[in-house]
């Protein structure tokens, strides 16, 4: 089942003098589009399951530049 996935980041540069930051907002997937990493083959129950990846992965951070 191919799938696609959209990911965004948006940062602002702060400079201060001898050093500088970067502050980011990241949104991986975000149509929350849940793509099949690997199937799973169980050999109890003989049987193949889909396994989906990650939906919707925010994440903030600063990074110092010095």
């Amino acid at each position: 089942n191919p799938g696609h996935h959209l990911d965004i980041r948006i940062d602002r540069r702060f400079d201060f003098g001898g050093w500088a930051m970067i502050a980011y907002v990241d949104i991986q997937n975000i149509y929350n589009n849940l793509i099949q990493i690997r199937p799973r083959y169980d050999f109890w129950e003989k049987e193949i399951t889909d396994r989906a990846g990650l939906g919707i992965l925010p994440s903030i951070g600063l990074r110092v530049f010095f």
